[in-house]
């Protein structure tokens, strides 16, 4: 298989963790990537790492704009690529380099979808994250089974597939319709906004036992303010209309319920 897979970097004052992430991506064991690396307005040396690697890797393409936010910048990214699925990266993350190889030559498929695991990067340990829903293909009847659990699985807090955008693989028509409904307003849980509607319009869904990605837990990452607090009517509009298209035998609503419970109380 040499599908052509687009990564997608939205950049904000990552200085820091940026030459990481960049790097991880190059040196991938599957080469046949389109890399964008958007420059969301970052005051700090952002940029000039990126335009670095740009001069470098012919595949490597910067893009440069005003600040927008991450969800504008997602929509960006979308619409400018060319890969027949989209995975997004965030810029003080990492991932392993043999992340594609995995998901897409040692297995034939070619699913709308294909999630996977997490390492959870804390200061002083590792916390492998796995989606509750077992590893396979879910195509025809058995999505429905994805449907049943996916917030909320066997009706606890636990999700059935985590609603991380950048532990997904998706092909490129399907999230760029999902991700252009969203508000570019929402500052605080917005990959919930597009994943679990991207999941109910899959016709096919891949989940891997696989932790390739390495999230960075941070200060900046465990922060959340009053404000990010707000967007949650926002989010949960866009699941409502999105789970009003299905039937109610998937207890949808009831899932969104416990789902954002759980999100305000806990997280």
């Amino acid at each position: 298989m040499n599908t052509l897979v687009t990564c997608i970097v939205p950049i904000y004052n990552a200085g820091k963790y940026l030459d990481e992430c960049i790097k991880s991506i190059i040196e991938q064991t599957y080469f046949n990537l389109e890399i964008l690396l958007i420059n969301d307005g970052s005051t700090d040396n952002s940029l000039s790492i990126c335009r670095k690697y740009e001069q470098t890797d012919t595949r490597v393409k910067v893009i440069d704009k005003p600040n927008e936010g991450i969800v504008a910048t997602r929509k960006l990214g979308a619409s400018l690529a060319r890969g027949e699925y989209i995975s997004f990266i965030d810029a003080d993350d990492w991932i392993d380099s043999d992340m594609y190889e995995n998901l897409l030559v040692k297995n034939k498929g070619r699913e709308d979808i294909i999630a996977f695991g997490h390492i959870k990067e804390e200061p002083n340990h590792k916390i492998h994250v796995s989606n509750q829903i077992g590893e396979g293909v879910y195509t025809g009847s058995d999505v429905e089974m994805v449907y049943r659990n996916m917030l909320c699985f066997q009706h606890t807090l636990s999700c059935g597939i985590w609603p991380t955008i950048w532990a997904k693989l998706v092909r490129r028509e399907l999230l760029a319709k999902c991700l252009n409904r969203v508000d570019n307003e929402i500052i605080h849980r917005e990959d919930v906004a597009y994943v679990y509607p991207c999941i109910l319009e899959a016709e096919s869904i891949r989940i891997m036992d696989l932790y390739p990605y390495h999230y960075r837990q941070h200060e900046k990452s465990l922060s959340r303010t009053a404000v990010e607090d707000q967007h949650l009517s926002k989010v949960y509009q866009v699941l409502q209309s999105a789970f009003r298209k299905k039937s109610e035998s998937y207890e949808l609503q009831n899932q969104l319920n416990l789902f954002m419970w759980g999100w305000i109380m806990f997280r």
